[in-house]
């Protein structure tokens, strides 16, 4: 609704023709046969009896009205380019006994409603508009604030806290002895690998009994 609605600029065509000898097409009536169903004397319409003579036509520039206005044709109505905008604005006809109340009035987040006096219209508040492009658009809401933490809560024991920096130093040392390690040559990588496994068959041997 608070969106603002576009004015059409005054167009003088298409406009409708009217002919004076113009017939309305009749139909043909049935009576009604069935007994005991339907009233006595009720007809139905079966099928056109006889077709429009001369039907409004309705042209969309000068030459097609000069070319029907030819055939008998007249235009339906008047052009009236000032009545056009006085339309679009609401203003009422010349001869119109204008009362103020009644009235609507429009908003951008409230449904449309009337009002009857000055002191309704003044106990609807801000926002309201005799017309719906003049109501005003709705403000973005404000962006919520982030809430900031009271002095020493990054003191505060936390599990969380605590094993975050933790896992990073381990991921940071993994990746840099798995890039030492893709540095080595061939042999040293061998060589590397026997003493882990040297040191993990001293470390994980089962004990005599």
């Amino acid at each position: 609704m608070g969106a603002l609605i576009q004015q059409q600029a005054f167009s003088e065509y298409p406009l409708v023709m009217h002919h004076p000898h113009h017939r309305s097409a009749t139909m043909k009536l049935v009576p009604r046969t069935k007994a005991g169903t339907d009233p006595a004397g009720t007809v139905m319409h079966d099928s056109i009896a006889t077709p429009e003579y001369l039907p409004d036509v309705t042209v969309r520039d000068l030459d097609e009205e000069l070319q029907y206005a030819a055939k008998g044709f007249m235009r339906a109505g008047v052009s009236d380019p000032a009545a056009y905008a006085a339309a679009l604005s609401g203003a009422p006809p010349p001869d119109h006994d204008f009362h103020a109340y009644p009235k609507w009035k429009y908003h951008a987040t409230h449904e449309a409603r009337i009002v009857a006096s000055p002191k309704d219209e003044s106990d609807l508040g801000p926002g309201w508009a005799d017309r719906p492009d003049l109501v005003a658009p709705v403000a973005a809401p404000a962006a919520p604030v982030a809430s900031v933490p009271s002095a020493g809560a990054d003191r505060l024991p936390s599990a969380a806290a605590g094993a975050a920096p933790k896992i990073a130093k381990r991921t940071v040392k993994a990746r840099k002895k798995k890039k030492k390690h893709n540095q080595m040559s061939p042999e040293a990588r061998e060589r590397a690998s026997a003493r882990m496994k040297a040191f993990n068959a001293a470390r994980y041997q089962k004990p005599p009994e």
